[in-house]
């Protein structure tokens, strides 16, 4: 799977190495969250999620549901697009 630098196709499912191949670039980049500064070493990609890890927060969207928030135990679980995200990371 071939990801442009302008497009994520979020209906594909990409691996894990395909994604650190396109982020690679993204080390020296930080795309502002609420709180929570995205780097690289944070995006993990696992079937149709993009999970973003954090010691205190982990991140994911499904390409099938809405923007929304939710409580997974103690941590705080908000779902992005996985397509906003790489275009926020093109700025």
């Amino acid at each position: 799977n071939q990801l442009s630098k302008h497009h994520v196709d979020d209906k594909k499912q990409l691996s894990n190495g395909d994604l650190h191949h396109r982020v690679a670039d993204l080390e020296l980049r930080r795309v502002k969250l609420g709180a929570l500064t995205i780097t690289s070493d944070m995006l993990v990609y696992r079937q149709s999620y993009l999970i973003i890890i954090n010691t205190t927060q982990i991140y994911t969207r499904h390409r099938t549901q809405k923007n929304k928030i939710r409580e997974q135990g103690n941590k705080k679980a908000m779902e992005i697009s996985c397509l906003r995200l790489w275009k926020l990371c093109q700025k």
